[in-house]
């Protein structure tokens, strides 16, 4: 009526959002008010003849005379109880005689009790949990028994525990995993040992979070590398807050871990030292004494600076950048100090992360220097000197759901930093080998810049809004029956026979656009080789308690989390065999060239541990072991809070090419069954190689057909702002 219009109301609805039938904006109101008057004038009392009535709408009135059922409920959820041997509950009134309540009740069986007796009975219901067995079995409380269900279903669930009440807590952790239990010892037996509490049983299944696991790796390493190597995983796994009491570890195995230290001491001391001659940037400020921090945006190109750490590492950047993100350094602390008197700040691989990134390392170094001096908080980076370095042509920072306006809005050179920034490049392609012979030297010329065209997207032709690239015959290959097998032929000639030839898996890699055409290649090629594998699972998915204790999921863990895959969780299910090629997901010791990205041969499969050969970057030919470590995941769409303890590791046949980025491969194979979806892709995956011989490209049609030709994403408003 206040704006003199028809006002059209439309309200989407489901019937299964509705909790109760005809309630709240579909059922209207349910009590009126009504009053009687008489028709002539004499005085009405209004206070007694107001009544306070019951409303039904028409809609539920109608229901209600049909009959319908108002709610109801299914499946039905059974509450299971449970106790410990020879203390279940006993009801008796406070006059009975109590002799003749415990001659009474000393053989009734309990619900738990009955559950033993019938998985002797019945041998289809051996394989289920006690929470399971209501789906198949029905407890009649008059008898104490349980029988095969004729009709429906039904939920268990048990009753719920404290984790004060210690006993009663672990028992109910293991009747949610063991199966079949005809009796207490077979509830504490794991792999035919029978403990000696629940606890202990509870321990050997990992379902508690205790170091156990963590004493024996080390224990295990210990046997099999150096000192060197043990005092390195146990650093690894203080860094990544694995364990959950570091100094019960170092109390119980301190005398391993200093193996070898004494050793190394001496030899360090009598070591006159050496002098080497750098023309970088970085060795000659730090020749003359000055201090040079180098960072990178990615674990990968970090191990190749000298002293090199990701930027994330050493400016305590968030993992979720923010326009208001600021660095984790704390004024007047020791990383403060640092950075004070540091002379020279390089940053490589800067187009590939946030521009939130910089202008909040920008604001830190401006309070860390006007703490010092009030006017350094003035000058940009409080007046220090930051160079940047990276190619706008590879893969810009990744913007989850985000559009390609949000992907370039988020690239470096859309911060006000970077007006203010000097631009220098560089014109030499330094990955590609050079040749004496003057005709490969222009063939190889020609291959750089056909790349650098690809990057720039000024090769191809328009068709329907994508840039579409021939592919030249030499580098294409021409699929047959099988195209994954015909790629995974040519980059890993006679697999079985090379695979254990040294350096054979060094700089061969199969590139893929996405992480699921990546699985389908590591999958494939595993079943190739005939030696036995080794399934890793993770531990339990828990989430933390107030104690030395976790909370159990695993009636979440079969149906749900173990199907998660999302952004900084490795799959759940992991198989590997002696001699697979594999690549860490964590930065677990940059120095020591393990960080995301480092690829790995499997030396060793153990109980607790694998050891690997690494691969990749200035560690090629060292041996490492890699515990289990506790990870959470990244993505932020994920609504459950959880971790699990699990190799940070996946297998390596076939990697994505957003993961190639920084590698420098000989051998590289790009396969292209759907074409590439964000910028820089394609020339990524090109620019790997040394060689243009090195390089082979399968694309495929939805039929398994080969094609010459490919898709190219490229942002030109990108280079615009350089």
């Amino acid at each position: 009526m206040k704006y003199q219009a028809h006002v059209n109301i439309e309200f989407c609805n489901k019937s299964n959002c509705i909790k109760y039938l005809f309630k709240y904006i579909n059922k209207g109101v349910d009590r009126v008010t009504a009053t009687l008057k008489t028709r002539d004038d004499e005085c009405v009392d209004e206070i007694q003849q107001y009544y306070d009535c019951r409303f039904l709408s028409p809609s539920e009135s109608i229901w209600r005379t049909f009959a319908f059922k108002i709610h109801e409920r299914h499946p039905a959820v059974i509450r299971l109880t449970f106790h410990e041997e020879g203390r279940q509950s006993i009801i008796f009134r406070d006059s009975s005689n109590l002799s003749s309540v415990l001659r009474h009740n000393k053989k009734k069986a309990t619900m738990f009790l009955a559950w033993m007796e019938a998985n002797k009975r019945y041998p289809e219901g051996r394989h289920l949990t006690y929470g399971q067995f209501p789906s198949r079995f029905t407890y009649d409380s008059d008898g104490h028994f349980w029988k095969p269900r004729k009709r429906g279903c039904a939920i268990g669930r048990l009753s719920y525990i404290s984790h004060s009440n210690r006993d009663l807590f672990y028992l109910r952790l293991l009747l949610n995993v063991q199966v079949g239990c005809t009796s207490y010892d077979d509830l504490k037996t794991v792999n035919g040992n029978v403990h000696d509490s629940f606890r202990d049983t509870c321990g050997a299944l990992k379902l508690l979070e205790d170091d156990r696991e963590f004493i024996a790796v080390i224990v295990e390493v210990a046997n099999l590398g150096s000192g060197v190597s043990i005092r390195k995983m146990f650093a690894s796994l203080l860094m990544s807050n694995t364990m959950s009491d570091p100094l019960r570890v170092w109390e119980n195995l301190w005398k391993v871990l200093i193996d070898g230290i004494l050793y190394h001491r001496r030899i360090a001391l009598n070591d006159p030292g050496k002098t080497y001659l750098w023309k970088t940037i970085s060795y000659r400020l730090r020749s003359e004494g000055k201090i040079v921090l180098n960072v990178a945006s990615s674990g990968i190109a970090s191990i190749l600076l000298p002293g090199g750490r990701t930027a994330h590492s050493q400016f305590g950047l968030p993992l979720s950048l923010s326009k208001e993100s600021c660095c984790n350094i704390k004024l007047k602390s020791k990383k403060a100090e640092l950075l004070s008197i540091t002379s020279l700040i390089i940053w490589d691989e800067a187009p590939m992360i946030n521009r939130f990134a910089f202008e909040a390392f920008e604001r830190t170094l401006r309070d860390v220097m006007g703490d010092i001096d009030p006017k350094n908080a003035n000058l940009l980076f409080g007046g220090k000197t930051v160079v940047f370095g990276g190619d706008f042509r590879q893969i810009l920072p990744v913007v989850p759901k985000g559009s390609r306006a949000d992907i370039v809005h988020a690239t470096i050179n859309s911060s006000y930093l970077w007006r203010k920034c000097r631009v220098l490049t560089l014109s030499r392609n330094m990955r590609l080998q050079s040749s004496i012979d003057p005709f490969e030297n222009e063939k190889l010329d020609s291959f750089a810049k056909w790349i650098l065209d690809i990057g720039d997207g000024k090769i191809g032709t328009f068709d329907d809004g994508d840039m579409v690239v021939d592919i030249p015959p030499d580098i294409l290959i021409s699929c047959q029956t099988n195209p994954i097998g015909d790629i995974v032929n040519l980059i890993y000639p006679e697999l079985l026979k090379n695979m254990f030839v040294p350096n054979f898996f060094e700089d061969r890699a199969i590139l893929a656009p996405t992480l699921e055409i990546v699985e389908q290649i590591n999958d494939y090629v595993l079943s190739l080789i005939p030696s036995p594998s080794m399934e890793c699972l993770s531990c339990d998915y828990v989430s933390k308690c107030d104690d030395d204790t976790v909370v159990d999921h695993r009636w979440i863990t079969t149906e749900f989390l173990n199907e998660i895959k999302c952004s900084g969780l490795p799959n759940y299910k992991l198989i590997l065999k002696v001699g697979v090629p594999i690549m860490l997901l964590r930065n677990v010791d940059v120095s020591s060239g393990l960080c995301n990205g480092t690829r790995l041969i499997v030396t060793y499969l153990g109980s607790n541990v694998i050891g690997a050969q690494i691969v990749s970057g200035r560690n090629i030919g060292n041996i490492v072991f890699i515990p289990r470590m506790r990870l959470m995941p990244s993505d932020a769409n994920v609504s459950i809070s959880f971790y699990r303890l699990q190799y940070p590791l996946c297998v390596c046949f076939a990697m994505t090419i957003n993961k190639s980025q920084g590698q420098t491969l000989g051998h590289v194979g790009l396969f292209l069954p759907r074409s590439v979806f964000t910028h820089g892709q394609l020339y990524v995956a090109l620019s790997r190689v040394k060689t243009r011989s090195g390089l082979k490209i399968l694309v495929t049609d939805d039929n398994e057909k080969s094609k010459n030709t490919t898709v190219n994403v490229v942002y030109p408003e990108v280079f615009q702002k350089i």
